[in-house]
């Protein structure tokens, strides 16, 4: 089983999130939020008994019809994300603690915990990133250029530093897969800071 990583925007007024906020079982069915926005009423049937499926899946609906295209706005980031954190982070590179407070950690892992009890299916907390603080970020990763993350490079000191799922021997291939990995991370949070909404992230 691996960590992979995935982002969905939200707007904050969403009754979708009000819920989750308060309703641990309910909100665990965030990181579906895609799939469900294209369930069918032939699954609806089959869950009939499912009282909270339902009701999440016609508060999806709900979202969608207020925020169009909404089940567009997200991001799977899949099992580079260490390798980008440790190019975007001095304090990674150094070994040090996550800073919550600092915007790198923000872009990657999220913001605010929902509930401590709102899980993805693997047990990780579901961080939620305000609308105003979507914009901050957004404006840092307009700074970053592919040149510095190149210049942070380096396989052998990312395995010292047990950056997950690298290898000594990963080419220059894996180093444009990760600045790939970087373009769509910022043109996702460009286009939720566009639409004036939040984002969801999920490690599952």
């Amino acid at each position: 089983m691996g960590l992979d990583l995935r982002f969905q925007s939200m707007p904050d007024a969403c009754r979708l999130l009000a819920r989750s906020r308060h309703e641990p079982d309910f909100g665990a069915n965030l990181e579906f939020f895609k799939s469900y926005a294209l369930t069918s009423q032939e699954e609806l049937d089959h869950r009939a008994n499912d009282q909270l499926f339902i009701e999440f899946v016609h508060e999806v609906r709900q979202a969608i019809d207020h925020y169009p295209g909404i089940e567009h706005r997200n991001l799977y980031l899949g099992r580079s994300w260490d390798m980008l954190y440790y190019l975007l982070s001095e304090g990674r590179r150094k070994g040090e603690p996550k800073d919550w407070t600092h915007w790198v950690e923000k872009a990657i892992f999220g913001g605010e915990i929902l509930n401590e009890a709102t899980q993805t299916t693997i047990g990780f907390p579901i961080r939620y990133l305000s609308p105003v603080e979507v914009c901050h970020v957004q404006d840092k990763l307009e700074t970053v250029t592919l040149e510095m993350l190149r210049s942070h490079w380096n396989p052998q000191a990312m395995r010292e530093a047990e950056i997950y799922k690298i290898h000594v021997e990963e080419n220059e291939d894996c180093c444009k897969w990760v600045q790939e990995d970087f373009e769509k991370l910022r043109a996702f949070y460009a286009l939720s800071a566009g639409h004036g909404e939040g984002v969801l992230a999920f490690v599952g």
